[in-house]
């Protein structure tokens, strides 16, 4: 989906000095959006980031960062909000390169960690609300999935 302008042009989004979201596209089972990673710095303490995105999506994190005039070993911290994949995603490539601290909520460990799934991925979570879908009915290895956008359910 375009931003709002209805084309492709990405603007940047400063939120105060030395404080900036950062525009990022994303791709996600053949849906493109925008994710805002947010980051902070000074020449002080060097720079927090705020989110890491998806996973792989380190070099568009460094490139925003060029255009900042940082570099990705400027940051220091990374503040995981909560544990959904487009916030965590490439927090452990971020770190590994930068040897940058992670800090999260003490509940968010075990799913950041890998130790338990993500809920909004949890395959066991995302049948137990389609099969409480009116008409619903599973055997096997029948499959349904319901759009978000417009209206349908689509089911194999």
């Amino acid at each position: 989906m375009p931003p709002c302008g209805g084309d492709d042009t990405f603007y940047r989004v400063r939120i105060g000095e030395n404080t900036e979201a950062l525009e990022i596209t994303m791709s996600l089972l053949g849906n493109r959006g925008i994710i805002h990673p947010a980051l902070l710095w000074d020449d002080r303490d060097g720079a927090t980031l705020v989110d890491a995105g998806m996973p792989g999506q380190l070099a568009d994190i460094e490139g925003k960062l060029a255009e900042l005039g940082l570099k990705l070993t400027d940051i220091r911290r990374i503040l995981l909000t909560h544990q959904d994949l487009d916030h965590i995603g490439s927090a452990g490539d971020i770190a590994r390169a930068t040897g940058a601290e992670v800090y999260a909520h003490d509940a968010d460990v075990p799913y950041i960690q890998g130790e338990r799934p993500l809920p909004k991925l949890d395959m066991s979570r995302i049948e137990s609300r389609l099969s409480a879908l009116p008409g619903s009915s599973r055997t096997g290895c029948a499959r349904s999935f319901l759009r978000r956008r417009g209206s349908g359910l689509i089911a194999s």
